[in-house]
């Protein structure tokens, strides 16, 4: 992915994070450019960018040393990151039923919580990385998607990075707006979500895209794909939905107005990888 400041002076030290060498882990898709310190440059020089990875390799070369930083934007990734994990662990806890007439619980209250209300749980979960004014950056997703799905397997992740680095930095973004949007829909079960992201992940490279399946997930993918068409897409806004004809977009537009009402607030945290504590310069 294209970012600025590939080489960045040391008093620029300032803006940057120390990371451990060891705490990097491989094949984790980066959120922010990484960079090493030449003292005989007195630079700091671009390692990776943002959507690339670490294989063992590349891991093993940089053990040890204690010159390896971050951008800036890594700690606004994880803030987003502990929003993912707030709803991971929410969909994993059992839900616990009270009797109405003593507050007491039932024998066996670990009891399946009831779809509606995991389902109300993402939506109102994933509203809170929404903008106020209901846009949102399709790397803010893939940040949230990461965390919430865990890592893309790492076979699928080298054979569409050796495949087409384009392409793999498109399949990242485009198979997370996939499981975001399934998340709206009332989709909440991990495994499935995370099957869906690999499918969407895949569809990229292996399917034409003028090929639709029947089934909603299909459709859900194709929907991704059409709403996020290129790397360098700045933001997504949700109103969109409103101008597209098929039934699963007004289905979406409805779920959006929804969510604008009942759970979206006028001072939203707000992320972008543009400007200061971002990676790109807004042109």
């Amino acid at each position: 992915m294209n970012f600025d400041k590939r080489k960045r002076s040391k008093e620029e030290a300032r803006d940057l994070v120390h990371i451990p060498a060891d705490e990097i882990r491989p094949y984790e898709v980066l959120t922010a450019p990484v960079y090493v310190y030449l003292k005989a440059n007195q630079k700091f020089i671009a390692l990776k960018g943002p959507l690339d990875f670490f294989d063992e390799n590349s891991i093993k070369n940089i053990l040890g040393k204690n010159n390896i930083f971050i951008g800036p934007f890594y700690e606004e990734a994880q803030e987003i990151k502990k929003y993912a994990k707030a709803l991971r662990e929410e969909l994993m806890q059992p839900y616990v039923r009270y009797n109405d007439f003593n507050d007491r619980p039932f024998p066996d209250p670990q009891i399946t919580l009831p779809t509606y209300a995991r389902s109300r749980i993402c939506l109102r979960k994933a509203t809170e990385i929404w903008s106020s004014d209901r846009t949102i950056e399709p790397f803010v997703v893939m940040i949230y998607i990461d965390e919430l799905c865990g890592l893309i397997p790492k076979s699928d992740l080298i054979r569409a990075y050796n495949r087409d680095v384009d392409q793999f930095e498109l399949a990242l973004l485009r198979s997370s707006w996939a499981v975001f949007l399934a998340m709206h829909l009332g989709y909440y079960d991990l495994d499935a979500l995370t099957h869906l992201r690999l499918n969407a992940f895949n569809w990229t490279f292996d399917l034409p895209n003028n090929k639709v399946g029947f089934s909603e997930t299909d459709r859900i993918i194709k929907t991704a794909m059409e709403t996020v068409k290129v790397i360098d897409q700045k933001t997504i806004q949700d109103l969109m939905f409103k101008e597209r004809d098929d039934e699963l977009s007004r289905r979406l537009a409805a779920r959006f107005d929804f969510r604008a009402v009942e759970y979206l607030g006028d001072d939203q945290n707000s992320w972008s990888i543009y400007g200061e504590k971002g990676f790109l310069v807004e042109r």
